[in-house]
């Protein structure tokens, strides 16, 4: 079984080398921030199958796995800031108080017929 991470992250490809697994990396081609759930738990779980799924139709003969990490404060998606000052309000925003992370993971294999199907979704 051909293993591949969807995903550019050097992170996450050595925790899964860790482990003991041998997985090639193709970073997924999706606007990821344009993808939201109805909670932050079901963007990370959307944004994990979409990269899962934009993979795997590319590399139909893989084992794909797709995986997305939200950081959210009061039910409030909070992606990566887009400029030093948004960085410096949203530290602001999140001194003293808790902050959550929710991490999705989606395993996506073609079956015969050439359709993807969602194998395991956190």
């Amino acid at each position: 079984m051909k293993l591949m991470l969807a995903s550019s992250s050097p992170y996450r490809q050595a925790l899964l080398r860790d482990v003991g697994l041998d997985v090639s990396t193709m970073g997924a081609t999706i606007d990821e921030y344009s993808i939201l759930g109805e909670t932050p738990v079901e963007t990370a779980q959307k944004r994990a199958m979409a990269k899962a799924r934009d993979v795997s139709q590319k590399k139909p003969d893989y084992v794909v796995i797709g995986a997305d990490q939200v950081c959210y404060l009061d039910d409030i998606v909070m992606d990566k800031p887009k400029s030093d000052e948004e960085w410096l309000n949203r530290l602001k925003l999140m001194r003293g108080r808790s902050h959550n992370l929710s991490t999705a993971v989606c395993i996506v294999k073609h079956t015969e017929t050439g359709e993807s199907i969602a194998l395991t979704e956190f």
